[in-house]
């Protein structure tokens, strides 16, 4: 739309307390109805807002640990399990349980 085009139309919506809050807070200081043309009409929709950055040793633990189960599930697949495969791989899900519960203690403290 160009700067001179007159807008005499409206639009009445009704939203609840949380969600003018949201609104608002999604604008981020921007006029909301400025803001919601350029989301409805232009689809800008760039967040204002990132999400919070990711420690790389998170990532890199995460990483290790989606490998670990990887390998588990290669083994699985690729051979009739054994009892003692079975209890060696259960042995190695339990571990996995394990360093998935203290990444979650870890980074539960950091929030």
């Amino acid at each position: 739309m160009t700067d001179f085009q007159k807008r005499d139309k409206s639009i009445k919506i009704r939203v609840s307390e949380d969600e003018l809050s949201r609104l608002k807070e999604n604008a981020a200081g921007r006029q909301l109805a400025s803001w919601l043309r350029d989301v409805g009409l232009y689809k800008k929709t760039k967040r204002l807002n990132p999400p919070p950055p990711v420690s790389s040793d998170l990532l890199r633990q995460l990483a290790a640990i989606g490998n670990n189960i990887n390998q588990i599930a290669k083994q699985v697949n690729t051979s009739e399990t054994a009892a003692s495969d079975a209890i060696r791989i259960i042995v190695e899900l339990d571990a996995i349980q394990k360093e998935l519960s203290i990444l979650r203690q870890v980074h539960a403290r950091k929030d």
